[in-house]
């Protein structure tokens, strides 16, 4: 498998057991360009993978700390790699272990990142490790949230998750039982006529009373790389 190329930096995805994909991507440039007028000093990434959504904020803000986090040893060493081969890599920090064992840190973090596992028992895998990486039941919606408490600064601290619409409700029920409100959604669909097939959603502890909605089509036309000019302009830091 040959390495993932953007235009800052090269990402080896092989040994991880979530590969580069373009919820990854996604949700990496839309957090780069959410928060590009008050950027994050410090940013964790959960279920790291190959490290791509960590590199995609390291280079989009210039003065935060990337953690990235995995449980899977593998990608967590490819990852640790990739950050060392970036532009970078004084700035990426990659750590080997479980989410929910992560003690309180000394200086909190900002925003929390994930493209969190979501499959049920309908979707398990042959190989264990991308059960592991894909399954909810690997990193659930109440551990995300619940965890999320003592690792974020306690009003300004805010969860940015990529999800399916089938598992809203979920989640939603869980951030709320930790105090959590949703504060943006964004609806992302293939094609304008199409229902959302992603929702990046962004959430906050300070009580959000009117949350904004967006919407982002993917492709203008048939073909499959026919992308809409928005859709263009969102990727257009990172890709080639």
């Amino acid at each position: 498998m040959r390495p993932f190329r953007m235009k800052q930096f090269a990402l080896e995805h092989q040994a991880s057991a979530h590969k580069v994909g373009t919820d990854g991507v996604l949700l990496g440039a839309y957090a780069a360009e959410y928060f590009a007028k008050e950027p994050p000093r410090a940013v964790l990434d959960v279920g790291t993978g190959s490290g791509l959504i960590a590199l995609m904020l390291a280079q989009a803000f210039t003065d935060c700390h990337v953690t990235g986090i995995d449980i899977d040893a593998p990608s967590a060493q490819e990852a640790s790699l990739n950050a060392a081969r970036s532009p970078f890599a004084s700035r990426i920090s990659i750590l080997e272990g479980d989410f929910t064992q992560l003690p309180t840190p000394k200086s909190p973090y900002d925003l929390i990142i994930s493209n969190p596992p979501y499959f049920t028992e309908s979707h398990f895998a042959e190989d264990a490790r991308k059960t592991q990486a894909k399954h909810i039941g690997a990193l659930t919606p109440d551990d995300i949230f619940e965890h999320s408490v003592s690792l974020l600064a306690p009003t300004t601290g805010r969860v940015m998750l990529i999800l399916p619409p089938s598992t809203w409700d979920g989640f939603a029920k869980a951030a709320s039982q930790y105090g959590y409100s949703v504060e943006h959604k964004l609806e992302v669909s293939t094609r304008a006529e199409t229902p959302p097939k992603r929702l990046i959603t962004l959430w906050s502890r300070d009580k959000v009373t009117s949350p904004t909605l967006s919407r982002l089509t993917l492709l203008a036309g048939s073909g499959r790389h026919d992308y809409t000019p928005e859709y263009q302009s969102l990727l257009a830091s990172y890709l080639l």
